[in-house]
C-alpha cells in the first residue's frame, strides 16, 4: 500500500523526531500512495486543483499523489524536493502533539504524546510523500490544540485561529470534515451562552465548506472513491486500527500489531478516571470514525484509513495521556513500549523492499531514460505507474494512434493485495513485430527491452499492446 517517489535524495527528517531518508528505497519508488494496495498516480501538479482531487482519490493505495504547492517549480523535482513539505508538515505536527497532552494530562502526557507521533509508522509513511496527507495531520492536530485554547479563553482571536484552521483542514482533505464536525458540537456545547462567539468561530469553516461543496458532489458523482468498496468492509474494519497503530505493511506485522494493540489496551485503561476535555476529546475521535461507518450504512463507502487521517493525533495524544493515568512506573513502561513497537516498525519498513514503494525509479533506469531515433514504445504493468513512468522518461506521452517505433520497452513492478504482495508482471517471451526481449529483473521490478524485427521500425498499436497486461497503459517516448 505505497505511493509514489523520484531518485535517490538525501537524508531529512520525516513525521518524527528522528532521521529518515526521503528518497530511500521505499519512499524512492513512485509518486503515489494506498487500501491494501492499489495504487495510483495524479501527476505532481502545482494547481490547487490537484490537492482537491487528493482529498476523494484514496484509500489506501489507489493513490493520488500531488506535490505541496508549487515546489516543482522553486525546488525542483527531485525526490527530497518533492518531499521536502511534507517532511516539514511531519515535524511540525510533534510538538503540535506535546502541547495538546501537556493541556490534557500535563508533562508526561506532553512527552508520550511527542514520542508516539514521532515514531508512528502511519505518519511517517505519510510524512515522505509528495500528498497533501502529513499538512492535513497537521493542521487536524492544530484544530485540536486551537479549540482548546478557545476553552480555556474564549477570546474572538483565538476562535478565529481555530476556524481558519478548521477552514484550511477542509480545505487540504474533504474527510478533515469528520473531525471539524466534532469539533463544532464541542464548541457549540461549550459556548451556548454566547452565541455571537459560537458564529465567529464557525464562519471560516463554514464558508469554505460551502466553497468546496460544488466540487464535493462532482467528485462524488463521478465515484472516483468506488474502488474503496471493493474490499471486504470487515478487512477494512479491521486494518483501520491496525494501520493507526502500526502503519501498512512491514516486516512481522503481525506480532506488532498484536503488540501495539494490547499496549493500547493498557493505555486507555489510562483514560477510565478522565474527565472534561479529555472525554471530550474521546468522543470526538470516536465520532470521527462512527460517522463513515454509518456512511457505508447510507451507501457512501470512504471508510479505510486513510480518510480517517485526521483523526490519528488526537487518537495518540489520547494514548500518551493514557499513559499518564497509570501509576508512573507502569505508564512509562507502556508509553515507551509503544513508541519502540512504532520505531521498529517504521525502521523495518524502511529497510525492506517488500515493504516499501513501487520501484519504477530503478525499473526505467533498466534501459535507460532516454529514446533514440524514432522513439520507443513504453507498456507499463499496472497502469497506475504511467505518472511515475513520465516522471522519469522524459518526453513520454500516452499513445493514441499506431506509431512506428524503433524499440518496445515493457515495465513491470510488484504490487501488493489483501494477500500479501504479488510478483511484478512477467514480460511477454514474443512480441510481434518484435526480436526476443533482453530482460532485467530487480526484488520487485521487470523490464524486458525489445528491438524490431525489421530494421526499418516496427508499427505497434495501443489496443494489442495495451492487451499485453491488465490494466496496462501504452505510451510512446520521443528523442
Amino acid at each position: 500500500m505505497r505511493t509514489w517517489t523520484a531518485g535517490p535524495a538525501p537524508r531529512c527528517s520525516a513525521c518524527c523526531c528522528w532521521p529518515r531518508r526521503c528518497g530511500s528505497r521505499r519512499s524512492a519508488r513512485s509518486p503515489t500512495g494506498p487500501t491494501r494496495r492499489r495504487r495510483s498516480t495524479c501527476c505532481v501538479t502545482r494547481s490547487a486543483s490537484c490537492w482537491a482531487r487528493c482529498a476523494t482519490r484514496s484509500p489506501r493505495r489507489r493513490s493520488t499523489t500531488c506535490s505541496p504547492g508549487s515546489g516543482r517549480s522553486r525546488w525542483g523535482d527531485s525526490e527530497a524536493a518533492l518531499r521536502a513539505l511534507s517532511a516539514v508538515f511531519g515535524l511540525a505536527t510533534v510538538p503540535v502533539a506535546a502541547a495538546i497532552g501537556a493541556r490534557l494530562g500535563g508533562t508526561r502526557a506532553a512527552l508520550a504524546a511527542a514520542a508516539l507521533v514521532a515514531t508512528s509508522p502511519l505518519l511517517v509513511w505519510f510524512s515522505q510523500e509528495a500528498r497533501a496527507y502529513a499538512l492535513l495531520v497537521l493542521l487536524a492536530g492544530a484544530s485540536v490544540l486551537l479549540l482548546l485554547r478557545v476553552l480555556e479563553v474564549p477570546s474572538r482571536g483565538r476562535l478565529l485561529a481555530w476556524g481558519a484552521c478548521a477552514g484550511a483542514a477542509l480545505a487540504t482533505h474533504f474527510f478533515a470534515l469528520f473531525l471539524v464536525a466534532g469539533e463544532v458540537v464541542w464548541l457549540a456545547v461549550a459556548l451556548r451562552a454566547d452565541r455571537r462567539l459560537l458564529a465567529t468561530a464557525l464562519a471560516p469553516p463554514a464558508v469554505l465548506g460551502l466553497a468546496l461543496l460544488p466540487l464535493a458532489l462532482d467528485q462524488r458523482s463521478a465515484g472516483r472513491a468506488s474502488f474503496i468498496g471493493e474490499e471486504a468492509l470487515g478487512t477494512r474494519l479491521a486494518q483501520v486500527p491496525k494501520q493507526l497503530l502500526v502503519g501498512y505493511d512491514a516486516p512481522g506485522e503481525v506480532v506488532a500489531a498484536v503488540l501495539a494493540g494490547l499496549l493500547a489496551l493498557a493505555a486507555l485503561a489510562g483514560l477510565r478516571r478522565a474527565r472534561g476535555p479529555v472525554r471530550a476529546l474521546a468522543a470526538v475521535a470516536a465520532a470521527s470514525v462512527l460517522v463513515p461507518l454509518l456512511l457505508v450504512v447510507a451507501g457512501d463507502d470512504y471508510l479505510v484509513t486513510r480518510n480517517l487521517l485526521a483523526v490519528a493525533v488526537p487518537l495518540l495524544v489520547l494514548l500518551a495521556v493514557g499513559t499518564a493515568g497509570l501509576p508512573p512506573r507502569a505508564g512509562t513502561v507502556v508509553g515507551v513500549a509503544l513508541a519502540t513497537v512504532g520505531a521498529a516498525t517504521a525502521i523495518a519498513v524502511q529497510v525492506d523492499d517488500g515493504s516499501q514503494r513501487e520501484n519504477w525509479r530503478d525499473a526505467t533506469a533498466a534501459f535507460g531514460n532516454e529514446a533514440t531515433g524514432r522513439g520507443r514504445a513504453i507498456v507499463v504493468l499496472p497502469g497506475s505507474g504511467r505518472v511515475a513512468v513520465e516522471h522519469y522518461l522524459p518526453g513520454s506521452r500516452l499513445l493514441r494512434r499506431p506509431e512506428v517505433v524503433d524499440g518496445l520497452v515493457v515495465l513491470g513492478v510488484a504490487g501488493t493485495s489483501a494477500g500479501g504482495r504479488t510478483d511484478a508482471p512477467a514480460p511477454p517471451g514474443q512480441v510481434p513485430g518484435f526480436a526476443p526481449p533482453t530482460v532485467r529483473r530487480g526484488s520487485t521490478w521487470s523490464a524486458a527491452a525489445y528491438a524490431p524485427a525489421d530494421p526499418a521500425g516496427a508499427a505497434v498499436d495501443p489496443g494489442a499492446l495495451g492487451a499485453l497486461g491488465p490494466g496496462a497503459v501504452v505510451l510512446l517516448q520521443r528523442p
